[in-house]
Formats: C-alpha cells, structure tokens, sequence
C-alpha cells in the first residue's frame, strides 16, 4: 500500500508522474494549491521493498526446510535477490526470494509478498501476499506486520464516524499495527498516530495519537515533530508544554515553514515556561518567509516542467 512522504523537494518532483494522467493539458499557477497535495500520496513502492526483512516462523503455509540460523544457501539467494530487487529486475527477484523462503530463510517472505502486493513482476496477488506478511508478522517482522494491517483494511475497510464511536481499522488490523509501531516501524507508527486523530477523537484516542507521534518524531519524522510540537503548545493528547515543544518544533522547521510560524509567535507572545524574545521570533519569522519562498519556487519549476514538454 502507498503512504504518503511529505515536505522535501524530492517528494514534490514526483508529481511529474501525474503528467500522464493528463495528456496535452497545460496546468497554471493557479492550480498548485490543487494539484501539489497529490505529490504526497505518490511514493516508489520498490523503495520501501528494499528494507531488510527479519527471519520468520509458522503460519497455515508449510513452514521451509531449516532451522532458526539461514544456511549458505539461503543467504546467497537472498544477496542475489536483494541485488535483483535493486536493479529493478522485479522477475528474478521474485524466482530468488521463492527460492530462499524454499531453502530455510522465512525473512525472504515478506520481500516475496511485497512484489506479490504491488505486483512489480507484471502480476498482483493479494491473497498469496497476505499469506506470506502473515508467517514473517507471526515471527516478529514489522515490516511485514504493517504490510499485513494494509491488506486486511483493503479486504474490509472500517471507517471511525466523526464521533470516534466506530473502529477505526478492524480489530486484527489494529493489533497488527500496534505490534509493527511498538517494534519501531516508523510507517506503523504514522499511520496509528493519523488514525486515532481521525474525525472527532475522545482524550483516550487523542493520547495514543501523541504516544504514536512522539514515537515517531524521535525516529527524525519531520512531520511528526511538528504534529508533537503543535500538541505539546495545545494541549492535543498531553498537558501544556509549549518549552518542551520547542526542540521537535526546531527539528521540523530545517523543512516545514509552518513549525517556523509556530516558534515566530510562541517567542513574541511568550507562552507560558517560554521567555519572551522577539529577536528570536524575528528569526523565525523570517526562516518561514525564506521556506514558503524557497517551496514556491520549487513548485513553479514543477508546474513550468509540465508545460515545457506539453
């Protein structure tokens, strides 16, 4: 499944793909406030395939031949699928990671779902992918745990009501994720911290978003050191502390203008455990001006890119 990757450049040039979908049609400035959030939900699925995979155990599948350690068979298949997988060679690596799932090393199961899932050798097997993400999450990969919760909401979507009184995601998608966030999966945890913000959350639910956010933001998240900072001034999930907001509010605004706006009023109205400093909020004041500056320009050379090859 695609999860989103905010606020670099990088992530903004991928919005070059959309051109496609809009064959000899020109796009104005006025259309970036439109068009620019599409960037964030394009994200290269054979990236995120390159994370290595821990060894798995048991499931319904017929557990492979060998014991916990990966004999030297298995280890050379998974380096040469790995190499496959880098070089994009989506066929081969899928033949190679069968091959060392077959041969003793289960880790290489959730590689061979992830191919399955987004169908990168030119076919898409979701039930065969949910499969094999359950044996390596039931032998402790996150990764493979997350990519499990993904598949099951797809199968059967839950939605929470503005209220909050419905699940928020199915109860066997819920203990997948908590179980991929609490062993350190930062795409776990993003995506816990944005489910229980959703609609209306209770104090309960706006408390796990920030254990969520917070655990992500001391992974280095810039998004979510800001989401920790703007809580942490509100009050959203936790008590007031707009001093302790100050470092994750830092970290996010070397990239988010608006953690940049935040600090400009926290240090000209003095918020409370904050000395008033309006030196330092002109500091930020004008970082926020140089960012917004520096992104528009970004996104112009995005739009004039489009309409150069039109």
């Amino acid at each position: 499944m695609i999860e989103d990757k905010v606020g670099s450049a990088d992530t903004r040039l991928q919005m070059i793909l959309l051109k496609s979908q809009r064959p000899g049609k020109k796009l104005n400035r006025s259309r970036q406030v439109l068009l620019l959030p599409c960037c964030c939900l394009l994200v290269s699925s054979a990236s995120a395939l390159q994370t290595a995979a821990q060894e798995s155990s048991k499931t319904h599948h017929s557990a492979p031949p060998g014991g916990s350690g990966l004999n030297k068979t298995a280890s050379k298949l998974r380096v040469s699928a790995d190499r496959c997988l880098h070089l994009k060679n989506y066929q081969e690596a899928e033949r190679l990671y069968k091959q060392a799932y077959q041969a003793g090393d289960v880790g290489a199961a959730t590689r061979l779902g992830a191919i399955l899932e987004e169908g990168l050798s030119g076919k898409y097997d979701l039930d065969e992918a949910e499969n094999l993400y359950r044996l390596a999450a039931r032998a402790g990969d996150p990764e493979a745990a997350c990519r499990l919760a993904g598949i099951l909401d797809y199968k059967q979507p839950q939605r929470a009501k503005d209220d909050g009184s419905k699940p928020l995601t199915s109860t066997e998608s819920l203990k997948w994720l908590k179980f991929a966030a609490d062993g350190g999966y930062l795409d776990a945890q993003r995506k816990l911290a944005t489910l229980y913000s959703r609609g209306k959350p209770s104090p309960e639910r706006q408390a796990l978003s920030f254990k969520y956010r917070m655990m992500a933001a001391k992974q280095g998240d810039a998004k979510n050191n800001f989401k920790v900072g703007h809580y942490l001034v509100n009050g959203i999930g936790c008590k007031k502390d707009a001093a302790a907001a100050v470092p994750f509010l830092k970290y996010a605004a070397e990239t988010d203008p608006h953690a940049c706006r935040l600090l400009a009023s926290l240090y000209a109205s003095g918020a409370p455990g904050l000395a008033q400093n309006q030196k330092e909020a002109r500091l930020w004041q004008d970082r926020y001006r140089s960012l917004t500056k520096r992104n528009s320009q970004i996104d112009g050379e995005i739009i004039d890119s489009f309409n150069k090859k039109d």
